[in-house]
């Protein structure tokens, strides 16, 4: 793992952390999340504006797994969901911001808020099933942008957290359920 600083974890303070969740599964959360970030930026073309921070993002892995392993003790549980997987993971990454303006560009509005941009194309990640490729039908093209830039929105100009973020998840699975079973059912 080279390429992945996880630094912060070797810190007797967190040993517990790595002690509950392996030191493996720390390192791949970090090097799949530094991946997902390094896709966004290329596909965007935001090699020269955004670079990732490497304590920004160890802080945040720290984060997650503190509140995860909160959550698996308060709960008594020992596998958490999914869906409160991609939710706690969204909310720290918004808190903790790893993606860093290098160089400015003032015509590019997004770049302001590209972690939060990133953020809701991880979301969707976990809403279609890890596909980045799903079509979805033009009759129903305006209704999901309408999410997607409702989503947006929240995370830019909201208060936020984990168990909203997680609301959100749950509310968007309701309506699949609920057009799979019409579509069945016709």
């Amino acid at each position: 793992m080279d390429n992945y600083s996880y630094k912060n974890f070797n810190s007797k303070t967190y040993q517990y952390l790595i002690d509950a969740f392996g030191e493996e599964k720390i390192k791949n959360r970090y090097a799949s999340l530094y991946d997902y970030m390094v896709e966004f930026i290329k596909r965007h073309h935001y090699e020269e504006n955004l670079t990732i921070s490497q304590n920004a993002l160890s802080q945040m892995i720290i984060d997650y797994f503190v509140d995860i392993d909160r959550l698996k003790q308060f709960h008594g549980i020992e596998r958490i969901s999914t869906t409160k997987i991609y939710s706690y993971t969204a909310f720290w990454l918004i808190k903790r911001k790893p993606l860093q303006i290098i160089k400015d560009n003032l015509e590019d509005y997004n770049l302001t808020f590209a972690n939060e941009r990133f953020v809701v194309g991880y979301l969707l990640r976990c809403l279609n099933n890890e596909s980045i490729n799903t079509i979805i039908l033009d009759e129903k093209k305006s209704d999901y942008i309408d999410f997607v830039d409702n989503m947006m929105y929240f995370l830019q100009y909201r208060v936020i957290t984990a168990q909203a973020i997680e609301t959100i998840l749950f509310g968007f699975k309701a309506g699949k359920a609920i057009q799979y079973s019409e579509d069945y059912q016709k």
